[in-house]
This record gives structure tokens, C-alpha cells and sequence, in this order.
């Protein structure tokens, strides 16, 4: 059941013994086994897990990092992310240093244009009623954790080719 979970989802060594405590919960409530028994048996489950590499939460942090960028993720909603998911701040503080020096140019920048492609925002808004949806595009951006200058500097642009100038992609996808 835990092989089958680590295999199926990536996580972190915090959220895989918050599973495991919960299916053992489960299985206690339904009288299978009993849970002052079984529990002893998390914590070197997992530490033998982390040891065999199967488990690695810095490998998690740095992989989450680069998948929200490339969906266009504020870095502070990335270190928030991380957070939730139980990942040492040292570890997401290391992934958001990482990511940082892998991008050219502004990576703020980049993942607000990568949201706005997504959403269709600012010059990337085909409809033609760009300026009628001006805030919409503002808030939207906002809502996603971008400051409202750089918000305003993605939704202002005349054209892509604009944007992608000063933030290249030098992403391998």
C-alpha cells in the first residue's frame, strides 16, 4: 500500500506519514489492526524510505518549483506551496534560490508572462476587447500573487515579442 502510494504520487516524507497514519487509523476503526501497535512502525518506515532515496523531499521541492513556474506561479505562491506540502523551508528556500539562477532575466517576470498566456491576459488577450478587461487582466495576475506593478507592466505591453525580450524562455519544454 505505501510503495503503491509513493509510486502513484510525489511527496513529501511529512504528507507520506500523514498517509500512512490515516490509512492506519482507518484500518484501526475498522478493527484490522491496532493502532498503538502499528504505529511505532511509521517513523523507520520512512526514515528507511528516505535512506533508499524513494523519499527525497529536496528532489520534490526542486521538481514542484520548476512545474508552478512553468504554470506561471508567483515564487511567493511556490514558497507557499511548499510550505503546505511539508517541505523544510531550508529545502524550498534552496529550490527557489535554484530556480532563480537557472532562469534568464526576471523570473517573476517569466512566470507572470507564463500566467498570462495561460489565461490569455494582456497582449496575449486575442478577443479584442483588451482595454475593456484591463482590470479583469490586473486582478487576475494579482489573485496569483504578482505584484500590481509587474501586473500592470505584463497587462500594458503592446506585444509579446515585447515581453519575451526582456524575459527570455530558455525553459527545455
Amino acid at each position: 500500500m505505501a510503495l503503491n502510494y509513493i509510486s502513484r504520487f510525489p511527496t513529501t516524507t511529512k504528507r507520506f506519514e500523514q498517509y500512512l497514519m490515516r490509512k492506519l487509523t482507518e484500518a484501526d476503526r475498522e478493527g484490522f489492526v491496532e493502532l498503538s501497535v502499528s504505529k511505532p512502525w511509521v517513523a523507520p518506515l520512512v526514515a528507511r524510505l528516505t535512506r533508499a532515496d524513494i523519499l527525497n523531499d529536496a528532489r520534490y521541492a526542486e521538481s514542484r518549483t520548476s512545474v508552478l513556474h512553468r504554470r506561471g506561479r508567483s515564487l511567493y505562491v511556490i514558497g507557499r506551496d511548499l510550505r503546505q506540502r511539508g517541505v523544510p523551508q531550508e529545502l524550498a528556500d534552496t529550490a527557489l534560490a535554484r530556480l532563480k539562477g537557472e532562469c534568464e532575466g526576471d523570473v517573476e517576470l517569466r512566470a507572470a508572462i507564463n500566467h498570462a498566456r495561460r489565461k490569455r491576459l494582456g497582449p496575449f488577450d486575442q478577443s479584442g476587447q483588451r482595454r475593456e478587461r484591463r482590470e479583469r487582466h490586473l486582478a487576475s495576475l494579482a489573485r496569483a500573487g504578482f505584484r500590481f506593478g509587474l501586473a500592470k507592466r505584463v497587462v500594458d505591453a503592446d506585444d509579446v515579442e515585447e515581453l519575451e525580450r526582456e524575459a527570455p524562455d530558455n525553459s527545455p519544454w
